[in-house]
């Protein structure tokens, strides 16, 4: 199913799709680019404070993500999707279980989100529940794509 429609989905002769979205987001792109936290990796400058806020903030969010992941898996019928899914739930789950460990947090119930954050988890989190399973893969697209591409920027 995923490989349909990576092959199949396009706004034109040669754009996909996922290109197009890609594409559409280059002003949100730069803009995060050029944020305080992004720049202060970057160039050491960030406050150490709000690196851990920001990385306790991004271990409840791992959390919160991986079980509405579950809830798509429980809602697929497609089987490549349906283990697609999983894979991706078994990723964060890892992933948030080694920053729980690293930053000491028991349970992720007393870590208040910013709006931003709780916003992005109900979105993902009301995707899973009501509609078709393949549009939380496309809810999840903005941080797949966004993180990777910031590094290879920070890195030039």
């Amino acid at each position: 199913m995923l490989l349909y429609m990576q092959q199949t989905v396009r706004t034109s002769d040669t754009e996909s799709l996922s290109e197009y979205m890609w594409n559409k987001t280059e002003a949100i792109r730069n803009k995060t680019l050029s944020s305080y936290f992004v720049q202060g990796i970057a160039n050491g400058s960030l406050n150490p404070t709000a690196l851990g806020g920001y990385m306790v903030q991004d271990s409840v969010y791992c959390y919160e993500v991986k079980h509405s992941i579950d809830i798509s898996v429980d809602r697929a019928t497609d089987g490549e999707l349906k283990e697609y899914l999983r894979m991706k739930s078994a990723s964060y789950e890892r992933y948030y279980k080694d920053l729980f460990n690293k930053w000491r947090i028991e349970s992720p119930t007393g870590i208040n989100l910013s709006k931003a954050c709780e916003s992005y988890v109900d979105y993902e989190r009301k995707v899973a529940a009501t509609e078709d399973t393949i549009y939380m893969i496309v809810a999840m697209i903005p941080c797949m794509k966004l993180w990777p591409w910031l590094g290879q920027q920070v890195q030039s």
